[in-house]
C-alpha cells in the first residue's frame, strides 16, 4: 500500500533528520520538471507527524501529468542528469524481460512497484507482447505509457478502466505494435 510506505518512507528521513517526504525529496522533483504550484503541496494527516498522503492526495494539471509521463518514459533524467535508478525504473514499467510484474487480474495485465502493465497485443492485433505500462488511480484514472513515446490519460470517476480503445485509436495514427 503506498500510505503505508510513504509513512516508512517518511518515519526513515524524519529519524534521519532528513527532513520532510513530500516538501524536501518529491516537490524538487516536481520543480525541477516544471510543473504548476498545484502539485507543490499535498494533503496530509492532522496530527503532529503531518504525513504526506502518499498515493493520494495531489492536484494535477494537464501539463503535469504528460511531463511525468514524458519523464518516467524518458528514464527519468532532468536536466540531463539521471534521478531515477535505471535498473529499478526499467523493473517498474515492466520493461525488464528478466524482472516481469506479477500477474494482476488475468493473463494480460502484471504489476511490479506502483505501476501496472498490459498486454495490448491483442487489441492492436500485434504479433508480439506489446507490454504497456500505467498507472491507475480510483474511479477511473489511467496514464498510460503507450510505445513510441505516446501518453494517453483519462482522469475521470466514472469507474472506467479500459484504455484499450484509445490504444486502439492511438495505434491507427503511429504503429504501436512495433
Amino acid at each position: 500500500d503506498t500510505y503505508l510506505l510513504g509513512t516508512a518512507m517518511a518515519d526513515i528521513l524524519r529519524q534521519a533528520g532528513e527532513g520532510d517526504l513530500y516538501d524536501d525529496l518529491i516537490a524538487p522533483l516536481w520543480r525541477a520538471l516544471g510543473l504548476g504550484q498545484t502539485i507543490m503541496a499535498t494533503r496530509r494527516t492532522h496530527d503532529a507527524a503531518r504525513q504526506p498522503f502518499t498515493g493520494w492526495g495531489l492536484t494535477y494539471h494537464r501539463d503535469d501529468i504528460l511531463r511525468i509521463a514524458s519523464w518516467l518514459g524518458d528514464g527519468g533524467v532532468i536536466d540531463g542528469r539521471r534521478v531515477l535508478d535505471p535498473a529499478l525504473l526499467a523493473a517498474a514499467l515492466q520493461r525488464d524481460p528478466v524482472q516481469p510484474g506479477l500477474p494482476a487480474g488475468g493473463p494480460t495485465y502484471r504489476y511490479k512497484a506502483g505501476f501496472w502493465a498490459r498486454n495490448i497485443s491483442g487489441a492492436l492485433n500485434c504479433s508480439q507482447p506489446v507490454w504497456t505500462p500505467f498507472m491507475s488511480g480510483f474511479g477511473g484514472i489511467s496514464v498510460v505509457l503507450l510505445p513510441g513515446g505516446v501518453t494517453y490519460y483519462y482522469f475521470g470517476d466514472s469507474g472506467v478502466y479500459d484504455w484499450a480503445p484509445a490504444a486502439v485509436e492511438a495505434g491507427r495514427i503511429r504503429n504501436l505494435c512495433a
